[in-house]
């Protein structure tokens, strides 16, 4: 028998925790395989749909109490799950994978700031959550993003996770993007797009 892959850790927090709700009316796993949907049927590259897939899989490894060690459940009390997905998604996957997840609550709050349209957009969940994370950017917060590798890869994820929150809409099953992720693993890149 082989040791557990990141892969199959994946998979297994999917299969475990991945029917939950978060504030929306679908479960996670409906929501990140729509946003997985949305980034293959505009076209994205494999990095932008892995991306899109996993944005949310800090909410699965934080309701995991099996996947961190005593320190890092400590540790993670205070972080948000983007950060708890880029801390556990870094040592495996390539940066133009990993920033975007990291980065899609600010890309929230970035469009927030630059698009006056775009909170009216926003799901209930989305708008309430938009304050805990810090509300829209100042202006000082979006000229940081915008010099950020990977902003506009992360507003375009964050955009399809916007999209993602359609009751009963067929997508991808989550597990048909497993050799997609596999081709992904340990790749090295030095930029994002």
């Amino acid at each position: 028998m082989h040791a557990p892959t990141i892969i199959d850790t994946l998979f297994s927090l999917f299969e475990r925790h991945g029917e939950q709700t978060y504030d929306e009316r679908l479960s996670l796993t409906e929501h990140m395989s729509q946003s997985a949907q949305l980034a293959a049927n505009a076209g994205c590259n494999d990095s932008v749909v892995a991306a899109a897939l996993l944005h949310d899989v800090g909410h699965l490894v934080l309701a995991d109490r099996n996947i961190l060690n005593a320190e890092q459940r400590h540790r993670a009390r205070d972080l948000r799950h983007e950060t708890v997905a880029r801390q556990f998604l870094a040592p495996h996957f390539p940066r133009s994978i990993v920033e975007p997840i990291a980065l899609h609550v600010e890309a929230k709050r970035y469009l927030c700031a630059t698009e006056p349209a775009y909170f009216a957009q926003l799901s209930a969940a989305s708008a309430a959550t938009l304050q805990l994370q810090g509300g829209p950017s100042t202006d000082d917060e979006v000229q940081a993003f915008e010099k950020l590798d990977g902003h506009q890869t992360a507003t375009m994820v964050r955009r399809f996770d916007d999209q993602a929150k359609v009751v009963g809409k067929a997508a991808t099953e989550v597990l048909e993007y497993r050799s997609l992720l596999e081709g992904l693993l340990n790749k090295s890149d030095r930029t994002i797009l």
